[in-house]
């Protein structure tokens, strides 16, 4: 078997895209943020990925089913949630970030943004042409 290794295909873009990660506590709330997303051209090539074990350090007055204590006495919430990855332009990660923020039912949503380096150009085009230049 000959494995031939075709350069084009992979273009490098100096983090043009991001992957936006964002957990929810269900499906329900994951579909009905992901698809404001794709309505307003602010993501593409969304993964709703169920079934993701979240665990954190919680303040002592969380409800006792979701708790357990660690060898040097912290507590640990530990929570079922959906991560949803998104892919979206870099330079508006920002605004992207405000506005999952403000639709999000946590206090204290985990979300975050991870540059993209490289990927297929076939991909890199598609994302350019559809994904919205500002909000």
């Amino acid at each position: 078997m000959e494995i031939v290794i075709v350069e084009h295909t992979i273009k490098e873009m100096a983090a043009e895209f991001s992957i936006l990660y964002v957990t929810f506590p269900n499906m329900e709330m994951g579909r009905k943020i992901a698809h404001e997303l794709l309505e307003k051209r602010l993501a593409s090539f969304i993964n709703l990925i169920p079934s993701v074990m979240t665990m954190y350090h919680e303040a002592e007055n969380v409800a006792a089913t979701k708790i357990k204590t660690t060898k040097n006495k912290q507590t640990e919430q530990i929570d079922a949630e959906i991560l949803m990855m998104a892919k979206i332009r870099s330079t508006l990660a920002p605004k992207i970030l405000d506005l999952m923020d403000r639709l999000h039912p946590y206090d204290l949503p985990e979300m975050y943004t991870v540059r993209i380096d490289q990927m297929n150009g076939t991909l890199r085009d598609y994302l350019d042409a559809n994904l919205a230049r500002n909000i």
